[in-house]
């Protein structure tokens, strides 16, 4: 079977225009594909940008925490050397109050020797007398 010419420029034509229109719908689609991926490029730089004040603010209050237990430790040992201190000072009056007290019983004694030694020259004497 023979074709004609015309029929031939048509099948042509009739080609040419499907291969038009078949890469029109492709650059149609590759347009819509690089929109797609330019919106989810955007999307994903979002997230990233969420996602990095997330770790920031997670690092702020673990910092936040740390320093805080860091203070109430540093309470806690302050707190405890200042009990401690208090204790030695304690023991310190003590310990000086108890001394004054026997220097004071051992002054009492000697005056109380003193004193008898007195009675007994003053009754040798009376005796003599």
């Amino acid at each position: 079977m023979k074709t004609s010419p015309q029929s031939f420029q048509r099948e042509t034509e009739e080609t040419v225009w499907h291969t038009r229109k078949q890469r029109q719908e492709t650059e149609k689609d590759i347009q819509l594909m690089k929109n797609r991926l330019k919106l989810l490029k955007r999307g994903d730089a979002q997230l990233s940008k969420r996602i990095d004040e997330t770790k920031k603010k997670t690092q702020s209050m673990i910092d936040l925490k740390m320093n805080h237990h860091q203070q109430i430790e540093q309470k806690k040992l302050n707190q405890k050397n200042g009990e401690a201190q208090l204790k030695e000072k304690q023991q310190l009056n003590y310990d000086q109050k108890k001394q004054q007290e026997e220097q004071l019983e051992m002054i009492k004694k000697a005056m109380e020797q003193i004193k008898l030694e007195e009675y007994k020259k003053i009754k040798v004497i009376n005796k003599k007398c």
